[in-house]
């Protein structure tokens, strides 16, 4: 897995990989290779499907290569149709969600795109109607 991912980062600047859900939690997928381009790397936790999650992850990554930047805190209505996403800092990226990255790269930041309910809310929002084990918050929520 390592090797095909350092030749996708190689080939195009960053590749995605995705970690099937089991029963300790849901499907998660993160970018390898945007820390290279001085770039955070991307990470989203439930919520979608891993080929779901790896199809937003490769927009935001393009758009970050193209020289977009993501706002941390802000609502984002242009990732999922009809729903904002927000993004949070990963506080720590040294941890087993990143193991690929890890051995691939050292000292990279890290952002969590953050999906809402079906009524647009963030699991810090009041009323937020899923479960905290089906999107676990890698840092803390916007101030």
């Amino acid at each position: 897995m390592v090797d095909q991912v350092r030749r996708l980062v190689h080939d195009h600047g960053f590749a995605v990989v995705a970690v099937g859900g089991d029963e300790h939690g849901p499907p998660s997928s993160y970018t390898v290779g945007l820390h290279a381009e001085g770039l955070p790397e991307l990470v989203i936790v439930g919520g979608l499907s891993t080929g779901g999650q790896q199809s937003t992850l490769n927009v935001l990554a393009d758009r970050l290569l193209a020289g977009e930047s993501l706002q941390v805190g802000a609502r984002d209505p242009s990732v999922i149709d009809g729903f904002d996403v927000t993004y949070i800092e990963v506080a720590d990226t040294t941890t087993e969600d990143f193991a690929v990255a890890l051995r691939l790269q050292a000292g990279f930041r890290a952002v969590q795109v953050v999906w809402p309910d079906t009524d647009n809310r963030f699991p810090w929002e009041q009323g937020y109607s899923f479960s905290p084990v089906e999107q676990r918050l890698l840092g803390p929520p916007p101030a």
